[in-house]
């Protein structure tokens, strides 16, 4: 975030965040009281960030987060960061924890997301995915298979 160069997006309805603390999901009323910085693009899920760069709901584990697809490659990345907040959600995305701030829709966007990465053929990156945490993701019995890229 250090250079002039960077897009820094957040979710319409953030107002504040900590970036020295790596507090990032704070909403309209915030815990944290740096509000955001002038330079901060807001986004609408389906808005366009930046050309090849579409953000996407991905609301339930926080308030306001968003994946992204990135399309502009010979293949589509679809960023989820923090849609399974644990490694075995993959395989039972139905399944939540105390830190999922809307466990209900927590599940409903982990089977949208990883349904529109398997319709699209699109590679899935993030937090808490076991590797290189990019790789494919096939459905598989109630839930979907992650194999990282080597």
């Amino acid at each position: 975030m250090a250079t002039p160069l960077a897009l820094q997006a957040a979710p319409e309805g953030v107002t504040q965040v900590d970036l020295g603390k790596a507090k990032v999901s704070m909403i309209n009323d915030g815990v944290y009281a740096r509000p955001l910085a002038d330079s901060v693009v807001k986004v609408q899920p389906g808005d366009e960030v930046v050309p090849g760069i579409r953000a996407l709901d991905a609301a339930g584990h926080t308030p306001g987060h968003t994946a992204y697809m990135i399309d502009g490659g010979k293949r589509k990345l679809l960023y989820w960061a923090d849609t399974t907040n644990i490694a075995i959600f993959v395989r039972n995305p139905d399944w939540s924890v105390q830190f999922d701030m809307d466990a209900e829709k927590a599940r409903e966007t982990r089977r949208r997301i990883a349904d529109l990465a398997i319709r699209e053929k699109a590679l899935v990156g993030g937090f808490h995915l076991p590797g290189s945490a990019v790789g494919e993701l096939k459905a598989k019995g109630n839930g979907y298979e992650f194999t990282p890229l080597k």
